[in-house]
């Protein structure tokens, strides 16, 4: 986020670095890589860069202020040294950046805590508050103050970054018309066996049946079979029916010394 920032002179800021090695040497911590400031002003992404550079080398007030205390912020994962600032400069750097946003809290972020387990936080700021000792007492004045301009993400932006999406082999459309292809593909076999049994054959199953089409066309063929024994019998039973019938006729004809009738 864009932002207007103060910076420290060299006395406070070698003693902020100093903490930062020294943490460094002994833990986890890693410092950051910018330099050290507290962020005054935020949201000037309404303005261009050097239309904020400009204003912020107009003149303004001291910046005046206080460190209080040392805080690690556990959603962030930061160690920050909390301060309490004068009224004054924001007052006058949102006057001139009416559109920005003054910051809410003010503290300076010397580095991340990411790396240290959340249960040694209590005695990583014991030990940062016995390398330098923080308690309000120790105060700054900048006349005139030391103004930057500062547009790196913070660490809830960091997290907001939407992450590449990861793109498919293939699109859902494709693959949705390839499983009703194999469908209809799986459709046209089963009917093709069904055709075969009708016509008393028995086909080879097709390699790409799964089992439970497998499974279908035995319980098919075992169908044809049944249905194939129960034709034939029909058949039997209608022809004996028949040579009854005739035998019947020719009996009958004969008693009457009439002509034997042809019966096919």
């Amino acid at each position: 986020m864009p932002r207007a920032c103060l910076l420290f002179e060299e006395t406070i800021n070698s003693a902020l670095l100093s903490v930062s090695r020294e943490m460094a040497s002994t833990s986890a911590f890693k410092p950051v890589d910018i330099p050290l400031h507290i962020a005054l002003v935020g949201s000037l992404h309404v303005y261009s860069e050097d239309a904020v550079r400009e204003m912020l080398r107009q003149p303004h007030p001291p910046a005046v202020g206080s460190f209080i205390k040392w805080e690690i912020v556990p959603w962030a994962k930061q160690l920050r040294a909390i301060v309490q600032l004068d009224e004054a400069i924001v007052k006058s750097l949102e006057a001139a950046l009416p559109k920005g946003k003054a910051w809410a809290a003010h503290y300076v972020v010397l580095g991340s805590v990411e790396a240290i387990d959340e249960s040694q936080y209590e005695a990583f700021l014991a030990a940062v508050q016995r390398t330098l000792p923080l308690d309000g007492t120790t105060t700054f004045t900048q006349a005139p103050p030391r103004l930057e301009y500062h547009n790196e993400k913070t660490p809830s932006q960091k997290k907001k970054e939407p992450q590449p999406a990861l793109q498919p082999s293939t699109s859902a459309k494709a693959l949705a018309k390839r499983q009703q292809k194999e469908l209809l593909r799986q459709q046209k076999e089963m009917l093709r066996q069904q055709k075969a049994l009708a016509r008393g054959e028995t086909p080879n199953l097709a390699p790409k049946l799964s089992r439970e089409q497998r499974r279908a066309f035995f319980a098919l063929q075992e169908n044809g079979r049944t249905i194939r024994k129960l034709v034939s019998k029909h058949a039997a039973n209608h022809a004996a029916r028949a040579a009854a019938h005739r035998a019947a006729v020719v009996q009958r004809a004969r008693l009457r010394g009439m002509e034997v009738p042809r019966l096919s």
